[in-house]
């Protein structure tokens, strides 16, 4: 199965296909234990400045201004952590899934992704920290058994990385050039950790 593992580099893209492959979907749940904590801490944190700060007409203004921008402040915060927890369920949601395909999904063969592919798949996504998530872009299976993950900031910069049971391949592409690319990598957690340096440049 190692065998028949490898990246295309013509382009730095895969090649096109005509059938149609699964791939990881963001939707669209909320978390009210999250924004309700949130919203109640910028709530009790605004108000407790007016209630210390008010003295005058001006001292009023300035404390309700003061509420308006730590709330908006509490809602960003609110917000990004909303983002980055559903792109965590539907990664992993996506990995078990993949796993689940059938023989010869995609109708020329292929397999589904391996138990051992979606252990390493796992492990390398929950080494990604919330910022490092902001560019992900999208997940799916490959036709032999392993799976690959898309960062993706504009067209000209991204980062691109292929799973498999015990090898790993990337490349990186920085101003629309690609800067740094491996291929058959040994899965292990210090290359896994320069891995999260270059998503870490995405950020930059």
């Amino acid at each position: 199965m190692e065998n028949d593992f490898e990246i295309l580099w013509e382009n730095n893209k895969l090649p096109a296909t005509n059938y149609s492959v699964p791939s990881i979907s963001i939707d669209n749940k909320i978390y009210k234990h999250c924004a309700t904590t949130a919203v109640l801490f910028g709530t009790i944190f605004s108000m407790s400045i007016i209630y210390d700060r008010v003295g005058s007409v001006d001292d009023y203004k300035d404390s309700i201004l003061k509420f308006s921008n730590y709330q908006s402040q509490i809602d960003d915060f609110s917000k990004d952590i909303l983002e980055f927890e559903r792109k965590r369920i539907a990664i992993d949601e996506s990995i078990y899934n993949f796993i689940s395909l059938n023989n010869n999904w995609d109708g020329y063969g292929a397999i589904p992704l391996t138990v051992l592919a979606a252990k390493n798949a796992n492990k390398f996504i929950s080494g990604i920290s919330d910022e490092q998530l902001r560019w992900f872009d999208d997940g799916y299976p490959n036709t032999h058994g392993t799976i690959s993950f898309e960062w993706k900031k504009n067209d000209l910069n991204e980062f691109f990385i292929e799973v498999g049971d015990s090898l790993f391949s990337f490349y990186i592409m920085e101003n629309g050039r690609v800067t740094c690319k491996g291929n058959k990598l040994k899965i292990n957690d210090l290359e896994f950790n320069k891995m999260y340096k270059l998503i870490e440049k995405l950020n930059g």
